[in-house]
């Protein structure tokens, strides 16, 4: 699949949940002075969420594998139907952003600076981006952490 195609179909997606955004703009607006894991993550997904919205398209083109595009949609929804089985449209919300930052920003699925409860952390450093758990987390079933773009340390 074109990254083009796939960026059009998440944009698509994420339209259709408007009446989240302003679910969304009201938890931003609540946490806005929270570090809380939560807290960083949803500010985090928000702003790549506008990113997508606010996105024209992909120059240049590139091909995206299909095979390891539905091995990543098939651990997401995995992921979600575990930690949020009753809530669709934070699945298909968590679902788009993720995809997005794996196949087509190329950027890591927790924000560089978070630290994890394990004292595990996500960083950038000369441009590249690090996560001191990866070693740990890639272990367990059906991680995310295998499509990541940090490397581990």
């Amino acid at each position: 699949m074109k990254a083009s195609i796939l960026l059009l179909n998440i944009k698509g997606d994420l339209e259709m949940l408007s009446s989240y955004r302003s679910l969304l703009k009201k938890k931003l607006a609540d946490d806005v002075n929270s570090s809380t894991i939560g807290s960083i993550m949803t500010r985090y997904n928000y702003d790549n969420f506008v990113e997508i919205l606010d996105r024209d398209g992909i120059d240049p083109d590139f091909e995206i594998d299909d095979v390891k595009l539905n091995d990543f949609q098939y651990r997401i929804r995995h992921y979600l139907n575990t930690y949020a089985p009753e809530d669709a449209d934070l699945q298909k919300y968590i679902t788009c952003i993720s995809t997005y930052l794996v196949f087509i920003a190329v950027r890591p699925l927790h924000p560089p600076g978070i630290e994890f409860s394990n004292g595990a952390n996500v960083f950038e450093k000369d441009g590249s981006f690090y996560c001191s758990g990866k070693r740990t987390f890639i272990k367990e079933d059906l991680s995310l952490c295998k499509y990541c773009v940090c490397r581990a340390v």
